[in-house]
């Protein structure tokens, strides 16, 4: 058999393809032709969950980068009012918590919607008989569910300004007053918080955990919000000795197992610089092994290998994913990383001198028995930032069309502006509120259909079950497939563009 040619038109393509470092610059180069698409539509297989990228600071509003090989930065529009933000989270869904003025003004961002949350810029406190309110300085945050949910109770690790003790504040969203937790402005330094199995969980520089169920939660006298009992997680080596170096501490969620992140820079370095990570899971220890220890009933066990996991790292926000799920990305295991300031100050002072480190982004790579740990840094050209450090910016899941095992329930008017037919010129903002209904709505000009909508539009397909391994396959439409989902759809109409 003969060798394939180097120079054969479609290869060359895809070794183009492969060269590009940025995602965003392959979709858009996917976009250039047809035969382009086609080359490279076998790598591409749009992944349920897509991975985050990173929003960064800079003086005309932030930009975003990706996490492959933090390539060059591409504009990114957020709200005028939000381009001096500090930005010090996200949640998913393209949500981003945000400061507008740096120490007040606290919010949530949706970024998909411009839909904005409101978030408490003070807690109430018990003084001296009296309740009064303080002013607090959100540094995380984590939610018990999507912030439009009607249960949803938020968590962070907030500084009292401007004396600096860190406290649990808790609050049901769009309420104006957060509250505390009973220990009040003393207790160990809070470095993270995380919603886990149900709970909130604390985690102190000590490396031990204050945990809260979020069904322990309860509003009284309308809007007051009690805050179930502390439950503290004391491990047998916490606080390890980590000899001249600088850390941080990290949690995350990876497989349903809480996973501790330290961060490692050489105290001799200025500014730090991320040298290395340690990954530790939570573990219960045996009842046999606690008989004679009342306060350690648990440890961390350090991680000789992530197993094909990317940890993305991001205080309240961290997120693990599954390499296998993102075939022909180019993607490996390792620990990705950003400058939130925590190895060169404290949070007040960041805050207060309003100059913001964003060079220390990167990934790691953990050791191996035939390597040792290496760090690619992302983006060191970045300038300081008067306004924030960089965040990473987690996108919402691909549009996963009506299931198979779910019926809508049309409202009775409706069926009636169809009439004898199965289609009808539509308003979008009439469509948009059908509970158990999703309508796909494309807009597209007469001019050129193919080319707008990257494909060869058919009403319908011959896909089988072994083909894409899944009976409702059958009949879906290339327009829900652009989404990356399969799902049956009933057609209302039929037919092909000339």
């Amino acid at each position: 058999m003969d060798k394939a040619n180097p120079w054969e038109k479609d290869r060359v393509l895809c070794i183009i393809h492969r060269l590009l470092p940025c995602l965003d610059d392959r979709r858009h180069m996917g976009q250039v032709c047809r035969s382009w698409r086609a080359a490279v539509a076998p790598q591409q297989h749009p992944p349920q969950r897509p991975l985050p990228w990173i929003l960064v600071p800079s003086a005309r509003g932030p930009t975003f980068s990706c996490a492959l090989r933090g390539c060059p930065t591409h504009d990114f529009h957020v709200p005028k009012d939000a381009l001096t933000a500090r930005y010090f989270g996200s949640y998913d869904g393209g949500c981003l918590f945000l400061a507008f003025g740096q120490t007040d003004g606290h919010a949530l961002l949706n970024l998909r919607t411009n839909q904005l949350f409101d978030l408490p810029d003070v807690v109430g406190v018990q003084m001296l008989g009296h309740r009064n309110s303080v002013h607090i300085v959100m540094l995380a945050v984590t939610l018990s569910s999507p912030p439009e949910h009607e249960d949803c109770v938020a968590a962070a690790v907030s500084s009292v300004w401007p004396l600096d003790p860190r406290i649990h504040a808790f609050w049901r969203m769009e309420r104006d007053v957060a509250v505390m937790a009973t220990n009040g402005f003393t207790g160990p330094i809070l470095e993270d918080v995380i919603h886990h199995n149900g709970a909130f969980y604390f985690l102190t520089r000590e490396e031990d955990l204050h945990v809260f169920p979020v069904s322990e939660f309860y509003e009284y006298d309308d809007d007051k919000l009690k805050i179930p009992p502390m439950d503290i997680r004391r491990f047998r080596n916490g606080q390890r000795y980590y000899r001249k170096n600088v850390v941080a501490r990290y949690l995350v969620e990876s497989g349903g197992h809480l996973l501790m992140v330290v961060r490692f820079a050489n105290v001799r370095d200025w500014p730090p610089t991320t040298r290395a990570f340690r990954v530790l899971e939570m573990v219960e220890l045996p009842q046999e092994a606690t008989d004679n220890e009342v306060f350690f009933k648990y440890t961390w066990n350090e991680l000789v290998s992530l197993d094909g996991r990317m940890l993305f790292l991001a205080r309240g926000c961290s997120r693990s994913y599954e390499v296998a799920d993102y075939p022909g990305l180019e993607f490996n295991d390792g620990v990705y990383f950003l400058d939130d300031g925590r190895l060169q100050q404290g949070d007040t002072t960041l805050i207060t001198n309003r100059a913001y480190p964003c060079r220390d982004n990167g990934k790691c790579t953990m050791a191996t028995a035939d390597a040792a740990s290496r760090v690619d840094n992302f983006l060191p050209e970045q300038s300081p930032s008067n306004y924030s450090s960089p965040v990473w910016l987690l996108p919402e899941e691909r549009f996963r069309g009506l299931q198979s095992k779910r019926r809508a329930t049309f409202p009775a008017h409706l069926p009636g502006r169809f009439g004898s037919n199965r289609y009808t010129l539509a308003d979008p903002q009439d469509l948009l509120n059908y509970e158990e209904c999703e309508f796909l709505l494309i807009a597209v000009s007469d001019d050129d259909v193919e080319e707008e909508l990257g494909l060869q539009p058919e009403t319908e397909t011959e896909t089988t079950e072994a083909e894409r391994g899944d009976a409702s396959a059958v009949g879906c439409l290339d327009l829900v497939k652009l989404f990356g989902e399969v799902a049956d759809v009933k057609l209302l109409l039929s037919g092909s563009w000339d």
